[in-house]
């Protein structure tokens, strides 16, 4: 396949996925302080596999996921580290060929990186513009066709400590980005043009003082989703991550277990710091959700929130406080989005915010309403994996279980970004779309 001539090697892959994409690879990390970002994520259950050696990015995995960290930021890495500090610099979408993969999104638009020397592949060839900046990779290197990383030194005795430290986070639900106003549909535009996504979710969530637009965008694979946030005013937390981030990127990072509680209670054990929720939230589960069937106690305990419908199932998820930067981690039950039990999108925030962001106001700033309201995007769409076994993210195991659970990590340390008021009586549009 990678000898066909570029235009046949293109034209090959089917209309309703064009490029072949099959679920996220990894996501690249930079900084000033790379030991410390690679300390939290140890803390956080992930361990040390590989070491490319030619750019000295190490990679930390926990499950079907995978970060990669730059210990010696250069090129690329060194600037974004400069403009945006603790942040993510790149992602990496599996593709079935990578090569007709990267001659289609040329074609079809994408513009090829720039100064994307010091990315963490080296000199991987196949990389286009993503947002803000970052890169964006095209690799086929998994599933049957080996691994990324057979080519990097191996640490020794990883899979042993692996199990060890793992803490059950098992597939990277979504990444969402915050974008600049007037932005949103440009972005939705580039991955529907591009990668064929379709809108799965749109709101247009308004407060007294502030409010902002998220749009959830899915691939064809159903198994990448990108969330995507916009604020509607100079005051929301869209606008202040952007102020903070000096620019677009990537607000948060949504990872899924099978056990949410189980997870949230080794993380908290380990000293990761939770969002916190009132108590009249968990007052009002079972009258907002009766029949759920979850133990409200144990939620209760771990701050965990739970979502959804004897329609579309439910979804439990928790946020991290900031983790990298203005980065958090949002983890649902197995599945998208956070630490979550069924696989629903889950905020992770290792990214930054989306609609799942939006989801994490619930009950404390947005209300009863507007919080099941938004739960439901983080719910994912059926559809299949794909070939790689652990490129997930909705795939798979949409509505597999009770309950879906998600926990939401967030990257920053050093503050928290500021939410809708709690007085805010906010007013939704949900307009659905596709799923």
């Amino acid at each position: 396949m990678h000898d066909m001539p570029p235009n046949d090697a293109a034209k090959q892959l089917d209309q309703d996925n064009p490029l072949g994409v099959d679920g996220f690879e990894f996501v690249e990390f930079t900084g000033p302080e790379p030991e410390a970002m690679i300390s939290r994520l140890e803390t956080m259950g992930f361990t040390q596999t590989h070491v490319n050696p030619k750019t000295d990015v190490v990679r930390l995995k926990q499950g079907d996921i995978s970060f990669l960290v730059h210990r010696s930021p250069k090129g690329q890495a060194a600037d974004f580290a400069t403009d945006h500090g603790p942040s993510a610099n790149g992602m990496a979408f599996r593709t079935t060929d990578a090569k007709a993969a990267y001659e289609g999104a040329l074609a079809r638009g994408a513009v090829a990186a720039q100064g994307a020397n010091g990315g963490a592949l080296g000199d991987h060839p196949y990389i286009l513009q993503g947002i803000g900046g970052s890169l964006l990779y095209v690799i086929d290197q998994y599933g049957d066709a080996g691994s990324l990383y057979d080519a990097w030194d191996e640490i020794e005795g990883w899979e042993e400590a692996e199990r060890k430290n793992s803490v059950g986070l098992e597939i990277l639900d979504h990444l969402t980005h915050n974008v600049r106003r007037g932005q949103m549909r440009t972005w939705s535009g580039f991955y529907n043009s591009i990668f064929n996504f379709e809108e799965q979710k749109y709101f247009d969530i308004k407060g007294k003082a502030t409010g902002l637009f998220s749009q959830a965008m899915i691939a064809p694979d159903r198994a990448i989703r990108i969330p995507l946030n916009e604020s509607q005013d100079e005051n929301s937390q869209i606008e202040e991550f952007i102020r903070r981030y000096n620019g677009e990127g990537i607000q948060h990072i949504a990872l899924t277990t099978e056990n949410i509680f189980e997870t949230v209670e080794a993380m908290r054990e380990r000293g990761v710091a939770f969002q916190d929720t009132i108590e009249t939230y968990f007052e009002l589960i079972d009258k907002r959700l009766p029949n759920h069937g979850e133990d409200v106690e144990r939620m209760r305990k771990n701050r965990i929130l739970i979502d959804g419908s004897d329609e579309e199932g439910l979804l439990l998820q928790i946020f991290t406080e900031d983790t990298f930067g203005p980065i958090f981690f949002d983890h649902p039950a197995e599945g998208q989005r956070g630490l979550r039990q069924r696989q629903l999108p889950g905020p992770v925030r290792f990214d930054r915010a989306g609609p799942d962001p939006a989801r994490r106001h619930q009950g404390r700033r947005l209300g009863e309403d507007a919080a099941a309201a938004l739960a439901s995007l983080a719910r994912p769409a059926a559809g299949g994996r794909g070939r790689g076994a652990g490129g997930r993210i909705l795939a798979g195991r949409r509505l597999l279980g009770r309950a879906d659970r998600r926990l939401g990590l967030r990257f920053r340390p050093d503050r928290r970004l500021s939410h809708l008021e709690a007085d805010a009586s906010p007013v939704l549009t949900d307009r659905g779309g596709t799923s």
